[in-house]
């Protein structure tokens, strides 16, 4: 097969190359995946990870008794890795103790107010809720 012969579209939402050969065959190839080191944010404490992907990624580093102010993400489900640290994770006014290697997932619309108790770094994958 030669470049004249396909007509290739990446399909993001599904991660694959949708490829329409010139016979009218569609052949699906898994597309190559975006790597990122953690490490080369660190200079960056609300670090976008993928800034031009979906799901939006974060990397979010807090110091000991930092927070973050109250806010929501409406329309997303929230995915928070604490990879270190322990966070106070306060969520439509209930708080949840988060510790390293913990996983919280919660719907975006509640009011969000995270507080580092030590230092403490996150990631965070914020997704497009299907619509109902």
């Amino acid at each position: 097969m030669t470049a004249t012969e396909f007509d290739p579209h990446i399909n993001m939402e599904t991660n694959v190359f949708d490829i329409l050969l010139l016979s009218g065959e569609r052949v699906r190839e898994p597309r190559m995946p975006t790597i990122q080191s953690l490490s080369e944010l660190e200079s960056t404490p609300h670090a976008n990870v993928f800034p031009t992907s979906e799901p939006k990624t974060i990397r979010l580093e807090l110091e000991a008794d930092e927070a973050v102010d109250r806010h929501s993400h409406p329309g997303r489900d929230i995915v928070f890795h604490l990879l270190e640290g322990e966070i106070e994770l306060e969520l439509d006014g209930d708080t949840h103790e988060v510790t390293a290697g913990d996983v919280a997932r919660f719907d975006g619309d509640q009011d969000i107010a995270p507080r580092a108790l030590e230092p403490s770094t996150a990631l965070i994958v914020l997704a497009q809720q299907e619509s109902a």
